[in-house]
């Protein structure tokens, strides 16, 4: 039996953030929702063993939306780290097929502040 799979690359959003932030002396924790459009285009045919690529879905689009919850550190009056969790669910559709995707994106840093 061959697998029938569809390998994308990464899916590119274009979203808008709201936010409501609150500031404790030198912690932030701030938190919202976000909106957009996101595009996605399939790695051309590739071959694997025991596996059948769509060669039609070439490339898609759909809808993201999703949550976000983050807190920043500052040290100094612009130097501070941060980290935020997220949760996306995108509705993609590539080819003819229909995706409806989640995604849970966490990220840590070093922020600067102006």
């Amino acid at each position: 039996n061959k697998i029938t799979v569809n390998i994308a690359n990464p899916a590119v959003p274009v979203k808008l953030f709201v936010n409501r932030k609150l500031v404790f002396r030198k912690l932030e924790i701030y938190g919202g929702v976000s909106s957009g459009a996101v595009y996605v285009k399939s790695i051309p045919e590739m071959k694997l063993p025991n596996y059948q690529l769509l060669s039609d879905a070439t490339s898609g689009y759909g809808f993201i939306g999703g949550l976000q919850l983050g807190a920043a550190y500052y040290f100094t009056k612009h130097i501070g780290i941060s980290g935020e969790l997220n949760v996306d669910y995108m509705y993609l559709n590539i080819g003819n097929i229909n995706y409806k995707l989640f995604a849970f994106p966490a990220t840590i840093g070093v922020r600067y502040k102006l």
